[in-house]
């Protein structure tokens, strides 16, 4: 289970899945863009990462994804909270 607490946690996550795909495939870019992020408005964040969550969860490249599990976890938290 993902232990989140702040936004250094979220991105840390965010980061090791970066970390864990190809540079050449395009979501290693959207998912180190998000672990790098920053937005003057926390749920500005959420909001706009679970939108990116759930588009690439869906997706048929989300369900080879390292850490699938985490991410997955971590969209039901963004869920609750918006």
């Amino acid at each position: 289970m993902v232990r989140i607490e702040s936004i250094q946690d979220v991105k840390s996550l965010l980061k090791a899945v970066s970390n864990s795909i190809e540079k050449s495939d395009p979501l290693h870019q959207q998912f180190k863009w998000y672990s790098e992020a920053n937005f003057s408005v926390a749920s500005e964040y959420y909001g706009e990462l679970k939108l990116f969550l759930v588009k690439v969860l869906k997706s048929e490249e989300g369900r080879a994804l390292p850490y699938r599990k985490e991410l997955q976890q971590l969209l039901k938290f963004l869920k609750r909270i918006w």
